[in-house]
């Protein structure tokens, strides 16, 4: 955009006048030129609106290159020189987006007597907002977009129709805490150190290094509210802060996750007490108090740059909703009651089921409206998707409501239904509204991908690649030679997806069987093709042994069997 600007302090004074943004002082911020040649640079500093660069030219024409920049909003920022010969003109139409916010521009001056120049505005982009939102348990099925008819959820219908559905994109695990795992470090669980559930949590820096770290790193407001995926079973509740968040509010435990009225959880390694919550029953819903401070969250931080981890706990069992939720499914089944155990019990499950995922719907489409509200949707990149595929506990079963859609399996298995998530991106503006994307990716790469964004190194031990080339349609996507997963309960098992080539072993630590499936004609995994293609099982099997490094704390081999050590499986 070319423009017109004045300077109206003559000679080699230099250049003063002041800065207003929206109409109102622009006050702080700093303005320096820059010789495109040779010649000296020179700064000022903005204070109230008044900004003054003593500048020497030693000969006419002069080239500069001028930067204005601020730490304030976003909005239009005007220039108005000092001097007879002054002209308002408009400097920057828009300031990027916040940080040291800053508008370039080329300038030359063609005269001591007439500083007046024309220059080319060359703004320097914004570096994006991160939010991951992250769903327990949601099956590749249960999004009416995705083909679920028993229930609507037209907030995440929405954002697909806006954003980029990515098909083929897959959990870090088959269970929660390993697969969560892989999302804040970039490694799959033949690598990550926390690559099962139970007695399990990351070690301290600079150990088990997470995207909120590294992104913290480089000037990132960093934020995890929900349901913490650096510990399993764990009361450290000052973990999170120390892996890199700067704010925390949620549970650190996972089986504490499974109760939506929790009598306690940790903000920023303090306990706070919720004395009318008894766990299964009361009277401050988990689910509200975290979209309430997601919100508030976003309304405190909206200048910038912020990596939000919304990490909710529907659908996953207990199966608890309020009841405004469920309502409107009672009667629409027919109900199998479940009378309770470990899990609460319910008389209507499927209208549990339903409610719960039409909540945590509302929720994402919450969060999407007040990033339009707040007018920084469009610096935002946000990210849906599940920590593994469906559940059938608690009262509640997959096969239902078809919770895996076209996929066989479900939570604790590695066939598509287990690890195939539904994934949604979603950045007006930079990523094309009704898109869709097959390209093979995986929790751990979203490290990767917003450390490009950020503008931030990755570290060299991580597994993941940056998707950023396939979300914003610009040059060449890496592909992942493969994809690996290990699981360490049942036996043990492992899988491996080498592009329509996808290999399932188990039953790892004692006797193995190793099935072959092709996807592209066969997504379903329902015809094992081993037989038939047995140079393709040996090199999936090599690939299984380099991508599988043997864990300090737990075995996948029948060196110690898979589950034995320690306490592997026992949190649901």
């Amino acid at each position: 955009m070319a423009a017109t600007v004045g300077c109206g302090s003559q000679g080699n004074s230099g250049v003063s006048g002041t800065i207003t943004l929206d109409g109102a002082p622009l006050s702080t911020g700093r303005v320096s030129l820059a010789p495109t040649g040779s010649g000296t640079s020179a700064s000022g500093g903005i204070v109230d609106g008044k900004y003054t660069v003593p500048l020497k030219v030693d000969a006419y024409p002069a080239a500069y290159v001028v930067r204005v920049s601020s730490p304030q909003p976003t909005g239009r920022m005007i220039a108005h020189p000092d001097g007879p010969n002054g002209k308002m003109e408009e400097i920057a139409e828009v300031i990027p987006p916040r940080y040291n916010a800053a508008s370039e521009l080329t300038i030359t001056l063609n005269s001591a007597s007439d500083h007046e120049f024309n220059f080319d505005l060359a703004a320097e982009p914004g570096r994006p907002n991160i939010v991951v939102i992250v769903a327990d348990d949601l099956g590749y099925g249960d999004l009416s977009c995705l083909g679920q008819k028993n229930f609507q959820t037209p907030q995440l219908d929405r954002m697909a129709a806006e954003g980029m559905l990515l098909t083929d994109h897959y959990a870090g695990s088959t269970v929660c805490a390993p697969s969560r795992a892989c999302l804040m470090t970039g490694q799959h669980t033949g690598h990550v150190f926390q690559r099962y559930n139970g007695s399990v949590q990351f070690r301290e820096d600079p150990l088990d290094t997470t995207v909120a770290t590294l992104l913290a790193s480089g000037g990132y407001h960093t934020a995890m509210i929900g349901k913490s995926g650096l510990s399993c079973n764990s009361e450290d509740g000052g973990l999170p802060n120390r892996k890199g968040f700067d704010y925390f509010y949620g549970f650190v435990s996972h089986t504490n996750a499974h109760r939506y009225y929790p009598p306690s959880l940790w903000c920023n390694g303090e306990k706070l007490r919720f004395e009318e919550n008894q766990g299964k029953e009361g009277a401050q819903y988990s689910g509200d108090l975290f979209l309430d401070k997601a919100l508030n969250y976003l309304d405190i931080h909206q200048e910038g740059p912020f990596f939000l981890h919304l990490s909710l706990q529907q659908p996953h069992a207990d199966l608890n909703v309020p009841k405004k939720w469920k309502k409107p499914f009672i009667g629409k089944f027919d109900e199998e009651p479940y009378p309770g155990a470990y899990y609460r019990g319910d008389p209507h499950p499927k209208a549990t089921f339903a409610g719960m995922v039409t909540y945590l719907d509302h929720s994402v489409g919450q969060v999407l409206a007040k990033l339009k509200e707040l007018g920084i949707a469009e610096n935002t990149l946000v990210i849906f998707s599940s920590d593994n595929g469906p559940m059938s506990e608690g009262g509640w079963s997959r096969h239902y409501f078809d919770s895996s859609g076209p996929y066989r399996g479900g939570k604790r298995d590695l066939y598509e239904g287990g690890i195939r998530v539904p994934t949604i991106a979603w950045w007006p503006g930079k990523v094309a509204a009704g898109s869709k994307s097959d390209h093979i990716s995986a929790a751990w790469d979203i490290l990767p991908t917003a450390c490009e964004l950020a503008g931030v190194a990755t570290p060299d031990n991580i597994d993941g690649i940056s998707c950023v080339p396939t979300l914003l349609a610009q040059g060449n996507q890496r592909q992942h030679e493969y994809l690996y997963w290990e699981f360490y309960e049942q036996g043990g098992k492992q899988a491996i997806r080498r592009g329509n080539w996808k290999a399932v072993r188990l039953n790892v630590s004692d006797s193995p069987v190793l099935e072959l499936y092709n996807l592209a004609s066969d997504p379903g995994e329902a015809n094992d093709v081993s037989e038939e293609h047995p140079e393709v099982v040996a090199e999936l099997l090599a690939a299984m042994q380099e991508a599988h490094v043997e864990s300090e704390v737990v075995r996948l081999t029948n060196k110690k069997k898979a589950g034995d050590s320690p306490d592997a499986g026992k949190n649901r």
